[in-house]
């Protein structure tokens, strides 16, 4: 019987120690934690999978910067440079059942409500080093005061059945444990009427993630169009998202 309950024991904590360290639902963003953002607090997520999911998410303060060598980073500002824009990247679903989901926003913060961009990101697994992530529509509203009040609500309004695929896809790829790199397929720019194609180059860092545009005449990237293109640059802050809009808006 002793014998018995050691060994139940034994499978209690295993199990445990298990769900630890490779649990991926943070809903709860551990931005509190001295290590947080650091190499040495990612490396705590055995799987490759869970530490990109998790290197990927928070919030990112906007910078860009020329390609020129020793070039400053530029603080991405707008309206008289009086408004910065920011990246919020938090988790939803449960990972264990649902897979690997994300809502990416950016925004900037006198308008935190009217999205630069929103889309729900899915990451699945290729093999143990590579991964695919695919971007989507949502039919439900998504807003940034709305997510920082309840997150729970804004989750459960997403039927992950009710996604409109958008044609960007990105392929990352481990180069280090902490340092993933990616590419995206060459899709429409929407940003230029759908007149030109596009594609973007990756790094995910610890600190901050980054991406460089190519711009093409077609879809098969065979002729390239000179446009000048900046280092995009959003670099990681622990400062809670709430702090960057007015508090009046959360009904402080």
């Amino acid at each position: 019987m002793m014998k018995n309950f050691g060994f139940i024991f034994i499978l209690i904590v295993l199990f445990n120690a298990a769900c630890k360290t490779n649990s991926t639902n943070t809903q709860n963003t551990p931005s509190e934690a001295s290590d947080f953002g650091t190499a040495a607090y990612y490396q705590k997520y055995q799987r490759n999978i869970d530490r990109l999911y998790h290197m990927l998410q928070g919030t990112f303060i906007c910078y860009s910067q020329s390609t020129e060598k020793e070039a400053k980073l530029i603080p991405w500002k707008v309206n008289n440079q009086q408004d910065s824009v920011i990246t919020y990247s938090v988790p939803i679903k449960e990972p264990a059942k649902d897979g690997y989901w994300l809502i990416c926003y950016q925004f900037i913060t006198s308008l935190p409500d009217e999205p630069i961009y929103c889309a729900v990101q899915k990451i699945t697994p290729v093999d143990r080093d590579t991964f695919l992530s695919d971007f989507f529509d949502s039919p439900a509203e998504i807003k940034l005061t709305k997510m920082i009040k309840d997150l729970k609500t804004v989750e459960q309004s997403i039927d992950l059945e009710q996604l409109t695929p958008i044609d960007e896809v990105v392929t990352y790829y481990r180069e280090k444990i902490t340092f993933f790199k990616g590419f995206s397929n060459i899709y429409k720019d929407h940003q230029n009427q759908n007149l030109t194609y596009r594609q973007e180059n990756y790094e995910v860092h610890p600190e901050n993630t980054q991406f460089a545009t190519r711009y093409f005449k077609d879809i098969n990237g065979d002729t390239t169009i000179n446009k000048a293109s900046n280092i995009a640059i959003e670099i990681r802050t622990s400062k809670p998202v709430s702090e960057m809009i007015d508090q009046t808006l959360l009904g402080k």
